[in-house]
């Protein structure tokens, strides 16, 4: 069974670019070319969830860059941040995709635990404040997506949030990195989204200090969560988020509209880490209590 390290899969936003030279595209099992190459026979699957109803934790800490309570704990308006972010993405009307916050959480795990089981796994969004463990410093953020290989269902989504190396800052007053900005792109990952070749949109690789423009939508976004997760059920109320989303056999027995797939990578869940890196030409903040890392 392949072992699941994330730390090793970081993701160059220019390497996982499926078949289109332009527009949205889809997280794969595998790819034609590149990082993460398909086994001979093996036809790639895009990535999704097996539910329409999918629910995210915040880590209770948040973040010193920002506001926090008299106990030290991630303040309202920075709950209210990220629920926007991810309400972008519910607001599409051609999609019944929905995304529900469950609550604060003391996890700030970023992987999918086998051993847990259904409940101990959870989607969450967490702040690095004391050190960045990626090598890629440039990253405002990274989602770690785990899936089934051979189905293409994620097990787990978790994102974090680069606060060891960035400032970031909420509203429109003195925008730093924007952290509803940066969260509506990592929502993206979250439901299956790679990068988009669409400057103006949301899934864009890169953005800007002060950048504000991916808190909402392009067309091209809306089109690739529309492709993926279209209406089944109208004026369905996502509530009650499936605590398992683990794979059955069944799932793995689904016809996924191509080619009958037959993966090496046996059925261990398989972790990818997509982000939103610094744009070319901007000199990478850091904060005095942070110089010592590297």
């Amino acid at each position: 069974m392949r072992a699941a390290v994330l730390a090793s899969l970081v993701v160059v936003a220019s390497v996982a670019v499926s078949s289109s030279a332009f527009g949205w595209q889809g997280t794969q099992t595998c790819y034609p070319s590149g990082t993460y190459l398909c086994d001979p026979g093996e036809q790639p699957i895009q990535v999704r969830w097996k539910y329409r109803c999918v629910g995210y934790e915040i880590n209770e800490l948040g973040s010193s860059d920002l506001p926090r309570t008299a106990d030290g704990l991630i303040a309202p308006e920075v709950i209210e941040t990220i629920n926007q972010s991810f309400d972008t993405w519910n607001q599409v009307d051609c999609s019944d995709l929905s995304f529900v916050y469950i609550g604060t959480t003391e996890d700030n795990t970023t992987e999918y635990v086998d051993s847990r089981g259904c409940e101990g796994n959870r989607n969450v969004i967490s702040f690095r404040d004391d050190a960045w463990p990626y090598a890629s410093t440039s990253a405002f953020a990274l989602t770690s997506v785990t899936f089934d290989p051979n189905s293409g269902l994620i097990t787990d989504s978790d994102v974090e949030l680069n606060t060891a190396t960035h400032d970031f800052t909420i509203g429109d007053d003195d925008v730093v990195i924007d952290l509803k900005n940066t969260m509506t792109h990592e929502a993206g990952h979250f439901l299956g989204l790679d990068h988009s070749q669409v400057r103006v949109s949301t899934m864009f690789f890169s953005a800007a200090e002060g950048e504000t423009r991916k808190r909402d939508l392009d067309d091209d976004d809306i089109e690739a969560v529309c492709t993926i997760y279209p209406t089944i059920e109208e004026d369905r109320v996502c509530s009650n988020p499936p605590e398992c989303n683990a794979p059955t056999d069944e799932d793995r027995g689904v016809d996924n509209g191509c080619c009958a797939v037959v993966s090496s990578r046996e059925d261990a869940p398989f972790p990818l880490i997509l982000g939103l890196f610094l744009a070319i030409g901007y000199v990478v903040r850091r904060r005095a209590s942070s110089q010592n890392c590297s």
